[in-house]
């Protein structure tokens, strides 16, 4: 392989690698999955309990881009242009499979709630090359994250699929509450600067779509206020970690500038639900 690409190959893995570094850290900051509801509404425990029995089963699979840039997934264009790079020098080659290619830069979330319990997974995968010449154009999908959160109202258990560790702490029973926020009118007047809603559709379910001047528009699920999922706009598009009370069902980054994309894949409502998903087997037996 020659020398140019060889330096090449290494400027772009120095840099994925920084920009690696960088999403973990985001990662680590906990992005709203805690948060019970918006401030200022005020019930009581039995009553969000009450709410809770009556909310339905829901499942919900969501593809999330960190970085897109005017349309393009930007980990996915930095692998595309190094296997390039390779093709061209007549270097040794193994590119990807189709679908490996297809979640370079992406997270899966995963989302399940139903009465009692809740829990999300987040799994994450980036591109790899071999570490001599002569693998340096040798390309591997890799997992970097895949964790598992689960909480009803005698635990909460974490569990780390990557090395299969898990960690069972107290429950948190606010993650579990179910409060109607449509009786509250200003549920929509904290986030100024927004434009919205304007009422859309995903896969079916319906949802509030926020513009914010230039950047991300985010479409929010709108037929779970009764249940305490809010509908309104923030900015929280790290991700990371998903939202327990609330879910998105489209981020679309700016047109001709770089931002979040979020796609909705799948949304169930008490059919098509696995519901031992919920708490993996491998923790489950282990209790």
């Amino acid at each position: 392989m020659g020398e140019s690409l060889l330096k090449g190959l290494l400027l772009k893995g120095v840099f994925l690698k920084a920009a690696i570094v960088v999403i973990a850290l985001t990662a680590c900051t906990q992005s709203g999955a805690d948060v019970a509801v918006a401030a200022g509404t005020a019930v009581s425990h039995d009553s969000a309990e009450a709410g809770d029995a009556d909310i339905p089963r829901i499942y919900v699979d969501r593809v999330f881009e960190k970085s897109v840039d005017k349309g393009t997934n930007f980990y996915l264009n930095l692998y595309q242009e190094a296997l390039s790079m390779c093709q061209e020098a007549g270097a040794s080659t193994k590119p990807l499979s189709p679908d490996d290619e297809a979640r370079v830069g992406t997270e899966r979330w995963q989302y399940w709630r139903v009465p009692g319990r809740l829990a999300y997974r987040v799994e994450s995968w980036e591109f790899a090359t071999g570490e001599t010449p002569s693998t340096a154009c040798h390309f591997d999908l890799q997992t970097s994250e895949a964790r598992h959160a689960y909480f009803d109202r005698e635990k909460t258990v974490y569990l780390d699929m990557l090395t299969g560790e898990s960690r069972v702490a107290p429950p948190k029973p606010e993650n579990l509450g179910a409060y109607d926020l449509t009786a509250d009118n200003d549920r929509y007047a904290a986030e100024p600067g927004w434009d919205g809603p304007n009422q859309q559709a995903v896969l079916g379910q319906p949802c509030n779509e926020w513009q914010h001047g230039a950047a991300e528009s985010i479409c929010v699920w709108s037929a779970g206020e009764k249940w305490g999922f809010s509908a309104g706009p923030h900015a929280d598009l790290q991700g990371g970690t998903p939202s327990t009370h609330r879910i998105d069902l489209k981020i679309d980054p700016p047109p001709n500038g770089t931002g979040a994309r979020l796609t909705t894949r799948r949304f169930n409502i008490d059919q098509g639900i696995d519901l031992d998903e919920i708490l993996p087997a491998e923790v489950a037996n282990g209790m």
